[in-house]
């Protein structure tokens, strides 16, 4: 799938994710179709903004990201929202075709197996762990409900 898309169509794929704790820290990264990217972190232990541009490499593995967990399909809400709890917020533009979901914290049963669940709790939450994921180097603050520590 990734082989046949074209560097104009995956430059056309914005991307915006915003994590919080719900104590008023966390992250939010934001993918402009350009390649060029923003990552900001407000916590105690960093604050500040760093821009980069995004290899076609990544935006690509982005892009397969969102396709494979059929992000466009995902209800506008997953999880549950307990008041100040962590939630996440991802919205996606790809073309035409506008989506965002608002992320709660992950329900209990799911923690064990939110990397293989099939349903749209599960597929939620690997698009957040993988967007997370997706830079090097970057040490934000896990998904809401995402035991720290997991990797994809």
């Amino acid at each position: 799938v990734i082989g046949i898309l074209s560097a104009t169509s995956a430059q056309a794929l914005e991307v915006s994710i915003w994590v919080s704790n719900g104590w008023g820290s966390g992250w939010s990264l934001k993918i402009a179709g350009d390649r060029t990217a923003e990552l900001t972190e407000a916590s105690t232990e960093r604050q500040g903004s760093k821009r980069f541009e995004l290899s076609r490499k990544a935006l690509l593995e982005v892009r397969a990201v969102l396709e494979r967990e059929d992000f466009f399909s995902l209800p506008a809400q997953l999880g549950f929202f307990p008041p100040d709890a962590p939630h996440a917020e991802i919205e996606v533009r790809d073309g035409s075709r506008k989506h965002k979901v608002t992320l709660g914290l992950m329900p209990q049963d799911l923690a064990v197996i939110w990397k293989t669940d099939p349903s749209t709790n599960g597929r939620g939450y690997r698009i957040c762990e993988a967007l997370r994921l997706a830079f090097p180097g970057v040490k934000a603050q896990p998904c809401p409900g995402v035991p720290s520590g997991a990797e994809q």
